[in-house]
Order: C-alpha cells, then structure tokens, then sequence
C-alpha cells in the first residue's frame, strides 16, 4: 500500500511530532508498505533525503506550523500523481480539511466530510489477531479508495478511526458515497467488514471547521448506537 504521511513538522526539527513521524515511517516500511513523507521546508534540512516531498510554510510559528493552499502545482500535484498514494495518514488530518474549507468558502462550493470507523474492530483483533487486523484497515483503505473519487481525500486518525473529505459534494451525495463504503465491506477480505459512518455538510459562510467535525462525530455515534453499517447526517 501506498502511505502519503501530511505532518506540520520533521527534521531538522526534533520533537514529539516529529519523532512519531518517524516511528510511523518506519513501522509502515518494515510492514512492505511505501511511504513517502509530507513536510515544510526549513534551514539545514538534509540534501540527501529520500522519499520526502517539502513544500513551502506559508505561516510559520516556531519553527513547525505551516498552512497550504493546494493544489501547490508542480511541488505537491505532480509527487503525488506519481506516488498515486492508497491513503493520506495526517498527523494533523485537520489541515487537510481546513484547506477544503478554504477552498469551498472562496469558490462557493458545497463540501461534506465523513467520520468513519471500523464495526468491531477490537473484536476483529482479538478473534483473528492483530496481523488479520491490520489486512482489514488495509483492504478498506485500497476498497475505500475505489469507493471516492480523485478529488476526495481519506485520512486515518489512527487505530480503525478515518476521515474522509468530499470537495464539490452535499449531504445528499455523501450518502451515496457512504452506501458503496457499506457495500464494499461485503466482499472485505481476509473477512468481510462493516463501518459505522457520521456525514455532515458544511452550513455555508458562518459554518466553521469545528462545528463541521463536531457534527461529523455527533452523527457517527448516532450511527454507532445504530448497530452495523449505519450512516448518519448531522
């Protein structure tokens, strides 16, 4: 699987962010997945890195913080046309969904996100063990990415917790994304899985980020108290 890592720091700056980057980085490697690594440009960064894209901070708050307006041609696009990466692992997903909102703000355009996550997941773990877990998350990351078109973008919090961002698309639509995820887990291999899902549509202008994932994880445990395979919309 193709792993895309989003992070608002790495080396040469070392700190908790960074070093779990790393951790993250290598963990996925030795498991025979490909990686390559999101980050800033900073001073002394090492020449001779491989597989790690960097693209300018537009703000910069010690060292660490960056804000992107993408697309970034010819710095961000075309890498990651050439990586074509299975899933977006962002230690902060949550400016991937800011730079969506930007965009939807500033053209207009409606935009849903989906909070996601795994029916049973701990149980999968504990019956099948923790190898047979893992082919679970991988085998809805390649299904999932089928599901979603280009433009959308899933992101894993971590464990079976995902988010995924749908630009150009309403609640309604949404849906119709969350039911080919149901079906998808039908034919989920090693074992067939479901999904629990939570939607919310951003309200226009005066909608704020927060109160769009607020939503999104109020409707996913709606869903979750449902049962297996619910979707919600808040």
């Amino acid at each position: 699987m193709n792993i895309m890592m989003m992070t608002n720091t790495f080396t040469p700056h070392i700190g908790g962010v960074a070093r779990s980057v790393e951790t993250f980085t290598a963990a996925y490697r030795r498991q025979g997945h490909s990686v390559m690594v999101v980050a800033p440009e900073f001073d002394k960064m090492d020449e001779d890195e491989m597989d790690v894209v960097r693209i300018p901070a537009i703000q910069n708050f010690n060292g660490s913080d960056f804000s992107v307006v993408l697309p970034i041609h010819g710095l961000l696009s075309l890498p990651v046309e050439r990586f074509r990466p299975d899933i977006i692992h962002a230690h902060h997903p949550f400016l991937l969904c800011g730079t969506a909102l930007r965009m939807a703000r500033r053209y207009d355009l409606p935009l849903s996100v989906l909070f996601i996550e795994t029916d049973g997941f701990k149980s999968i773990n504990d019956t099948h063990g923790h190898l047979e877990g893992d082919k679970v998350l991988v085998d809805f990351s390649g299904k999932a990415k089928t599901a979603l078109r280009e433009t959308d973008r899933l992101t894993r919090f971590g464990g079976d917790e995902f988010m995924a961002i749908l630009p150009d698309t309403d609640a309604e639509h949404a849906t119709l994304t969350a039911d080919r995820l149901h079906q998808a887990g039908k034919s989920g291999q090693p074992i067939a899985w479901s999904v629990s899902i939570g939607i919310s549509e951003w309200r226009g202008p005066d909608d704020s980020l927060a109160a769009l994932q607020t939503r999104a994880d109020r409707a996913l445990y709606k869903a979750k108290a449902q049962g297996r395979s619910p979707t919600q919309s808040i």
